[in-house]
């Protein structure tokens, strides 16, 4: 991950991109999550998608563009989602 400029100071800090807000819940969440931001001095305001997929444990369980998004997403729940839910309720 490389670093962010600084937000432009009318910057909303209220205001969550996708990516920061799946960031800001995962460091909130997640123990190991939380250790890799800090280690590397990270901000989760300043995250991408394409940061997301580099947080260590993270599984990309679909593809899709904002055009096919709800399409993609009904056909992972139908075909493989069982199979994620059943690991998670195991651990």
């Amino acid at each position: 991950m490389s670093p962010r400029k600084v937000p432009p100071s009318n910057h909303d800090e209220k205001e969550f991109q996708c990516a920061s807000f799946v960031a800001y819940i995962l460091i909130n969440s997640v123990e190991n999550v939380r250790k890799f931001f800090e280690d590397r001095g990270l901000d989760y305001k300043q995250m991408t998608p394409s940061d997301i997929t580099q947080i260590p444990g993270i599984q990309e369980l679909f593809s899709s563009t904002w055009v096919d998004y709800n399409k993609a997403a009904e056909q992972f729940m139908e075909e493989k989602a069982d199979r994620y839910i059943e690991r998670a309720l195991k651990q």
